[in-house]
């Protein structure tokens, strides 16, 4: 009987949970849900959330933003007030206190520098959509820059990109390149 609401805020843009026990009335600090790995600049990593609307809240993150570091993508997910990886290894016994794990202690889903498929390296992961089903499956859509690990916000840089569906069985997470996206739109 709790809404959460996980914002970028404290720590770098660290997401933070926030907790109304009054469907949105009143809303309180609640935690943070994973920590920075750097102390240097607006660096925290880029998530997206989904749940179960009953008792959990799975989440994708990187370790920083895609547009400045190369990343990985991470799963993990909310259940009793604690965070687990995606086999329900316990990362995180009480997401309401004042420490928080680093994203990397959970589940990668995708590496940075997949080779997939042959002669196609993808770098700078970046999450475009999750989702649960009740038999334990979990999703995502995942961008990547294609052959391009070129660093910074330059307008000179105008890498490839692909798409990737990820899917964890209950078991284990699998990808498929579902196609290649272009360059960037502006």
């Amino acid at each position: 009987d709790r809404t959460y609401n996980f914002v970028r805020a404290n720590d770098h843009g660290s997401p933070n949970i926030l907790v109304s026990a009054d469907h949105g009335d009143t809303w309180s600090f609640g935690g943070q849900l994973t920590g920075s790995l750097t102390n240097v600049g607006y660096v925290s990593g880029y998530f997206k959330y989904c749940d179960n609307g009953v008792d959990r809240i799975d989440f994708i993150g990187t370790e920083t933003h895609p547009r400045d570091s190369s990343t990985s993508m991470y799963h993990g997910y909310v259940r009793n007030g604690q965070t687990l990886k995606s086999d329900g290894t316990l990362v995180d016994p009480n997401i309401f206190d004042q420490t928080a794990p680093l994203i990397t202690q959970f589940t990668e889903i995708f590496t940075n520098g997949t080779v997939w498929p042959p002669g196609q390296t993808n770098y700078r992961c970046w999450n475009d959509d999750v989702q649960s089903y009740p038999d334990g499956t979990v999703q995502a859509i995942i961008a990547t820059r294609i052959n391009d690990n070129t660093g910074g916000n330059d307008a000179n840089i105008s890498p490839n990109h692909a798409f990737f569906f990820c899917r964890y069985d209950g078991t284990n997470w699998n990808d498929t390149c579902l196609c290649q996206a272009g360059t960037k739109l502006y």
